[in-house]
């Protein structure tokens, strides 16, 4: 007769069986993106960063603040605590957050995408270059009104460097000024000056109410500039050009007051196919999501060779128009293509 195996060694080789039958794979790396504020143009962008994540095979936490700088470094300091492998942020206040930023980077590669904070550490830049984007902006409002006039600003926020450099281009372009030498260091052009011959009445912001406050900013400005005829409103955050043409509505307007925007809102798209908002220049979040978790899923796995050489990936702006033309889309066919991104 066989010996049998003693009862321990016996229990012990069936647990080793079970246990190698049933391990589980290993747990995905775990990548954060965290927005600047809750507004609908971050869709896009989380559409780009759940494609990416199957794509990539990580986990994508996706998170979106109020608008405060304050709470945005509390969720990055709460993601850091959560051992992800890697960070993309939209920040809100360069200068106001960058120590912590530098502290950030020191422990997780971190990526700045939309908005950018150079010098801070991070090892990737990802989005538009607003400043040319703001020139596109400038090219508009020469058009709509060609004689010159009154300009009016509408954004969430001056201190994110994204909107400091759309502001800024627009108002170069207007004045016929070349580029500067640095994107990241520019001059603030004052309200109230001339711009060639455009002269820029006041520059609103709004957050972190949002959209509520960017309605009564362009209806407190339709009030205090009732007697100018030559009057362009412009709105640089996704949702201040729907803002400004809800306003403008409701003083009975259409038509008086030009639009220009900024970003694919459909509210937006929807306002130049009717013919009340000249045009908007767009960006491609859902490229901003894509391919930040394309490259923090690289570095996340010790592959650096991902990276930009120059620490910068810039995806082209595009500009909407009713009718397109050269170098431009028609609203039409633009909103067509968002609607299937959406999967509208």
């Amino acid at each position: 007769m066989k010996s049998l195996l003693p009862l321990g060694r016996l229990a012990a080789g069936l647990l080793l069986v079970m246990t190698s039958g049933c391990q589980q794979a290993p747990a995905r790396p775990r990548v954060a993106f965290v927005t600047n504020n809750p507004e609908t143009f971050w869709t896009f962008a989380e559409k780009g960063c759940a494609k990416a994540e199957k794509d990539f095979d990580v986990e994508v936490v996706f998170r979106k603040p109020d608008g405060d700088a304050a709470y945005q470094t509390m969720l990055i300091d709460d993601l850091v605590n959560q051992d992800i492998k890697a960070l993309a942020v939209s920040v809100i206040n360069p200068q106001g957050q960058f120590a912590h930023l530098q502290e950030v980077a020191a422990q997780v590669p971190l990526l700045t995408q939309d908005n950018d904070a150079p010098d801070c550490g991070r090892v990737c830049y990802l989005g538009t270059n607003n400043y040319q984007a703001g020139r596109a902006v400038g090219q508009l409002v020469k058009e709509v009104l060609p004689e010159g006039g009154v300009v009016a600003v509408f954004v969430g926020q001056t201190e994110p460097l994204n909107a400091r450099q759309r502001r800024q281009g627009m108002l170069d372009e207007l004045a016929g000024k070349p580029e500067p030498k640095d994107i990241n260091d520019i001059d603030y052009g004052p309200d109230g000056q001339m711009y060639g011959k455009y002269r820029l009445y006041r520059t609103y912001t709004d957050q972190p109410i949002g959209s509520q406050k960017a309605t009564e900013n362009a209806s407190d400005a339709l009030t205090d500039l009732a007697d100018e005829n030559n009057l362009c409103f412009v709105g640089l955050w996704a949702y201040n050009p729907p803002a400004i043409l809800s306003a403008v509505r409701d003083k009975g307007k259409l038509g008086q007051v030009k639009i220009v925007g900024f970003d694919e809102n459909e509210a937006t798209l929807q306002g130049i196919l009717d013919g009340h908002i000249y045009g908007t220049v767009v960006q491609n979040p859902f490229a901003f999501g894509y391919h930040a978790v394309r490259i923090m899923a690289a570095l996340a796995k010790g592959d650096r060779s991902v990276l930009p050489k120059d620490g910068v990936l810039y995806f082209p702006h595009r500009v909407i128009t009713k009718d397109g033309g050269e170098g431009r889309i028609p609203a039409a066919v633009f909103q067509k293509e968002i609607r299937e991104l959406l999967g509208g």
